[in-house]
Formats: structure tokens, sequence, C-alpha cells
């Protein structure tokens, strides 16, 4: 992650005016409009189903009572999952968007709130949908 880091958020989570600038130049799926921040809300669980040999779907199921966004679970399509640490039962602090070659890129960083261990996930998609 470039700009929501995990010394961003020891600092107190300030506004980051860079990646507001970048996200104005670029085109986002249509779940995400300017009111989508998953952070505050706690990761109950994920699913991947795969769907062929490298893309599937990813199921991520949250807790959203504290945060901007409401959705219970956003499901990314052609979509491939890395992790990196133990993002289930993790605090979400804040996600990135890129545009990449076949789709879009959401990097996140979640920190578990007994042991304050940062986890990282990063997913690939084609598409995303807010339930």
């Amino acid at each position: 992650m470039r700009f929501f880091t995990p010394e961003w958020f020891e600092g107190g989570c300030p506004p980051v005016p860079e990646y507001e600038e970048y996200l104005e130049g670029i085109r986002l799926p249509a779940a995400i409009d300017e009111h989508f921040s998953l952070h505050d809300a706690q990761v109950i669980r994920i699913v991947y189903i795969e769907k062929s040999h490298d893309r599937g779907v990813v199921h991520l199921f949250l807790d959203t009572r504290h945060s901007t966004t409401k959705a219970k679970e956003v499901v990314f399509t052609g979509a491939r999952l890395l992790l990196e640490g133990a993002v289930e039962g993790a605090w979400w602090i804040g996600e990135e968007f890129d545009v990449v070659q076949d789709g879009y890129r959401m990097d996140a960083m979640t920190v578990d709130g007994k042991t304050d261990t940062y986890s990282f996930l990063t997913i690939a998609f084609r598409d995303m949908v807010l339930r």
C-alpha cells in the first residue's frame, strides 16, 4: 500500500489529498462512490470460490456497524486473492484502488484489535457488488 500504511494509521489517519486526487483521475467500478469506505468494519469471513485456474469469486463478509459503507458483503468477480497475515476477525483500516490491465486491484490493511498486528489483502478483480 502506498498511502494507507501503518505509519499513517498510527499518526491518526489524517486525510491523504494525493490519494483523493489520484481517485478523481481513474474510473472505478460502479459500486464505489465518494462515500465508499470500509474503515472500521470488522472482517467476519473471506470465502474464495475458484472458477478457473487463476480466477474466482471472493466474498468478504463484514460487520459494518462502525463504517461509512453499510454493506454486509462485498463480492468480487473475476478475482484473484492474496493474503498476508490473518485478516479474518481483524478491523479494516483502509483500502486503496488501482486500475490494472484486466480490471482493478484493491489493497487493504487490517489490524488485529487484540495483538495490534497488521495484515494485508490484495484482490485483483473485474467487478464488485455490495450487498
